[in-house]
């Protein structure tokens, strides 16, 4: 989980030039909404502290077809648009900003296009998150009772604090269970993590990688119990955490998994041997 850079595009410049290469009546639709739609980005842009405080711009009938038409059978702006998007010139870009698991590979409206279809191509309002959290958790949804569901990658900056935790149990099998803690200085951030993490479902598939993870590390771990017993792979693993926390930040299921095995004398002690229970 992470935030990305705001993307540095003239939005309604954009706008300009999908209209402009759209045709017949979709184009002059276009055109007709102009004001509008940049009296929208122009809200976007002021409110990205509080969007869940933006109206929607109330296009409907064939205006509002437009707009989607345009996000939906991309010119060749629009498609331009998407790649740079979904391929930013960010090194270590291949997991989802929303879960920290999948590919990115696809765009998400965080005000959903069929609310806010003024914003149906606006970058600011397109992330690129993996097709897991875009299609079978987010979908359409934003708000629940005027209160934001998910964070925005863009905007929603991840303050100095580890908010993914993770107890280890060591049992028959390794019971696993990852919890949204929350930091007293931030208060609204946590209470909109919390959100995020329930809503795309993060424990239950931060587990089943974990799962994986265990397992692929299992033939290492006894190698390094073999030769220094559990204060060899406590240091081990604490040293991987480490090393995530640098290259994926202190907020990835990596570092809360890593460093909570390693604190785990259970699981560090041949616990590490058993299975992991996933369901």
């Amino acid at each position: 989980m992470r935030n990305l850079p705001v993307p540095g595009m003239d939005a309604l410049a954009l706008f300009d030039k999908i209209t402009g290469e759209k045709r017949g009546e979709v184009s002059a639709r276009l055109g007709r909404l102009r004001r509008r739609i940049s009296s929208a980005y122009a809200s976007y842009q002021a409110n990205t502290d509080a969007l869940q405080t933006i109206a929607s711009a109330g296009i409907k009938g064939v205006r509002e077809k437009a707009l989607l038409h345009a996000y939906n059978s991309p010119t060749a702006t629009m498609r331009s648009i998407r790649d740079n998007l979904i391929y930013p010139n960010i090194e270590d870009f291949d997991e989802c900003p929303y879960c920290g698991i999948n590919d990115p590979k696809t765009l998400d409206h965080y005000l959903p296009k069929e609310t806010y279809p003024e914003f149906a191509v606006h970058p600011l309002n397109l992330i690129p998150i993996c097709h897991i959290c875009n299609s079978h958790y987010k979908r359409s949804q934003f708000l629940d009772g005027g209160a934001r569901l998910f964070m925005h990658s863009y905007f929603d900056t991840f303050p100095a604090f580890d908010f993914i935790q993770l107890q280890v149990i060591v049992n028959r099998e390794v019971i696993l269970s990852f919890t949204n803690s929350s930091d007293p200085a931030n208060p609204d951030f946590s209470i909109l993590f919390g959100r995020h993490f329930r809503k795309l479902g993060l424990n239950e598939r931060f587990v089943q990688k974990s799962a994986a993870e265990i397992s692929r590390k299992r033939p290492a771990l006894r190698r390094f119990y073999r030769n220094g017993g559990a204060a060899e792979v406590a240091q081990v693993l604490q040293q991987e955490a480490n090393d995530f926390r640098v290259t994926l930040s202190g907020n990835h299921w990596k570092v809360a998994l890593y460093s909570s095995l390693a604190g785990s004398q259970d699981f560090c002690d041949g616990g590490f041997l058993r299975t992991v229970k996933i369901r």
